[in-house]
């Protein structure tokens, strides 16, 4: 009997891609992976691009590692079905901590088509993130797959209950340093993650995920326009902040 393909979210995205690689070029498994298109995402256009380019890449490279890659299943979000308890739990974990929109659609996703195991590649990050640390305080690891332990929050095991977490435990720079020794750093490279980028499609360099590149020893992925952008953006918080308090200052007057 045929082994199961891995189930993975994939958005082109450095994360997500370096596991798709992994699993097909050292594992040499054979990878389904799954895609929620949410119209309004403004780079959603590009993500599907970049899956697309680096399939081409990959096939171009290493074709029987392309062929275990199967057809990229998009998902509208707008097709999931409702679930009023990941919603609720949802709301309940926000009440504590940022947690991205994307996380309740995948959840409700998974529940509706028993998506059980699912691969999410959440990785940890330098700073981490709180979530992060939530996430990584209530992982078990068992049989080689890292997933949400019985005795974490009800809420969080709604949530996120229904996903593997293959990378949680590597940094971006672990990533690369693997992805190098293995032989595929150079298409990982060609991987997305800006959410502004400019009419030429270069990344902005300073939206959050552009900046958390940066700081993550990926700013080389930046071109110079996108850094300078950046780096201005950082030199002129003091004046934005003067400029802020100024303007509440006189609000407060006027409602006197």
């Amino acid at each position: 009997m045929a082994e199961e393909p891995v189930r993975i979210f994939w958005t082109g995205g450095w994360d997500s891609t370096y596991r798709v690689l992994e699993l097909v070029l050292v594992g040499e498994k054979r990878v389904a992976p799954v895609y929620v298109v949410d119209p309004g995402r403004r780079t959603a256009p590009l993500e599907i691009e970049t899956m697309d380019r680096l399939r081409h890449a990959i096939a171009e490279r290493w074709p029987r590692a392309a062929a275990l890659i199967a057809p990229t299943r998009a998902v509208d979000v707008d097709h999931i079905p409702e679930c009023p308890q990941i919603s609720r739990s949802f709301r309940s974990l926000r009440k504590r901590l940022h947690v991205g929109a994307q996380y309740e659609w995948l959840a409700r996703l998974a529940a509706a088509e028993d998506l059980s195991g699912i691969e999410m590649a959440i990785h940890r990050e330098e700073h981490a993130a709180p979530l992060t640390e939530l996430l990584i305080e209530n992982i078990e690891s068992r049989d080689g797959t890292a997933s949400i332990a019985a005795s974490a929050p009800a809420d969080l095991r709604d949530v996120f209950g229904s996903f593997s977490f293959p990378v949680i435990a590597l940094t971006k720079p672990d990533m690369a340093e693997r992805a190098r020794a293995a032989g595929f750093v150079g298409v990982m490279d060609r991987t997305w993650f800006c959410l502004n980028p400019d009419q030429r499609g270069r990344p902005c360099g300073w939206c959050i995920p552009c900046q958390i590149a940066a700081r993550e020893g990926m700013g080389h992925r930046i071109p110079l326009p996108g850094r300078l952008r950046r780096r201005l953006w950082r030199a002129s918080a003091p004046l934005r902040l003067a400029r802020h308090l100024a303007r509440r200052a006189v609000a407060t007057r006027s409602r006197r």
